[in-house]
Parts: C-alpha cells; sequence; structure tokens
C-alpha cells in the first residue's frame, strides 16, 4: 500500500461499520459492472 491508500483506511477508521461495508459493496459491484477505470 502506497501513503495515499494508507490515508485513506486511516479516514475510514472513523466510521462506523455499517456505513464501510455498504460503501465497500457499492466499490465491488460497481467493479464487477464495469464501472470507472
Amino acid at each position: 500500500m502506497g501513503e495515499y491508500d494508507r490515508r485513506i483506511i486511516e479516514w475510514l477508521v472513523g466510521w462506523d461499520s455499517p456505513t464501510v461495508a455498504t460503501l465497500a459493496s457499492l466499490v465491488i459491484r460497481a467493479r464487477k459492472a464495469g464501472g470507472v477505470r
């Protein structure tokens, strides 16, 4: 991981679990659907 990735993870640590799970689900579904690359 790079510095940018570490900053994002540190930012997400303050969020509650359901919010992070929803965000991760959206990213995974967008990737599977051929979303923005």
